[in-house]
């Protein structure tokens, strides 16, 4: 049998309406109109994706590779620009709290905005005898309203935490080092694998984060197709995460329609 693992968000959902809120939060930490200077940030971590990795307990588990880890580097850009006395411990402190206290009120009234091809796609696995599978970060209840906007009942693995890492199995992307030893994320691989019964060879791991959604799988031998994003919040995939893919030999696709036969 053949496995489909696919990623949530940027892969079967838009993040942009999320990511778009996010910038409205980060802005209300300016006295003044920062919009100018929240543009700069943007334009300038897109350009240097790789200068703002996303650090988990001392590793670098990712870089500036979707639309959350965009807004996430633009806060560290702009504390360069800053004028406050307060400490930046302080300020990141309390922007990881509004994230999050953003992120837990949007999950009950959130609006799931497919991307573009996903219900045609998992149609068409389905149709073919292709097993989907979700393998993803987020929360139950996000999982639950994608799968009533497809309509269609596909097997879940959530809070995959593929964001751990262990100082294992390093890999170079231009020079930036992290690693694809991902415990949590391996565990529910190997879940799936006895769940279908099937090898790495049979499984193909769609996903818009080469670190975090394909760096594991590639190595265990599985198939790979990384989603080159371009999204109505201004998140464009950098050419770098594009260019390392093709390096590999791993297909980049503009969206799920491009796999249907």
């Amino acid at each position: 049998m053949k496995v489909w693992v696919l990623d949530l968000d940027g892969t079967l959902i838009n993040p942009s309406k999320s990511s778009l809120i996010e910038r409205d939060k980060i802005l209300s930490f300016f006295e003044s109109d920062g919009s100018n200077l929240i543009s700069k940030a943007e334009m300038y971590t897109l350009k240097h994706p790789l200068d703002f990795p996303w650090v988990y307990v001392g590793l670098p588990t990712a870089f500036v590779e979707d639309s959350y880890q965009w807004r996430s580097a633009q806060v560290k850009y702009l504390w360069r620009h800053l004028r406050t006395d307060k400490r930046q411990s302080d300020f990141s402190y309390k922007m990881i709290w509004t994230q999050l206290k953003m992120f837990w009120t949007q999950l009950k009234n959130e609006e799931i905005e497919l991307m573009k091809g996903s219900k045609e796609f998992i149609e068409y696995l389905f149709d073919n005898g292709f097993k989907p599978v979700i393998v993803t970060n987020s929360a139950p209840t996000k999982v639950q309203r994608c799968s009533q906007a497809l309509p269609l009942v596909i097997p879940v693995y959530g809070d995959a935490k593929k964001y751990v890492v262990k100082k294992e199995h390093p890999l170079l992307i231009d020079g930036r080092k992290s690693y694809s030893e991902r415990p949590n994320y391996k565990k529910i691989l190997n879940k799936i694998m006895s769940d279908f019964k099937t090898k790495p060879e049979d499984f193909f791991v769609v996903g818009d984060i080469y670190t975090l959604d394909l760096s594991l799988p590639y190595r265990l031998g599985m198939n790979c197709i990384l989603i080159k994003n371009d999204l109505e919040d201004g998140f464009k995939t950098p050419k770098v995460f594009i260019e390392h893919a093709r390096k590999l030999n791993i297909p980049v696709v503009s969206c799920l329609e491009d796999l249907i036969a």
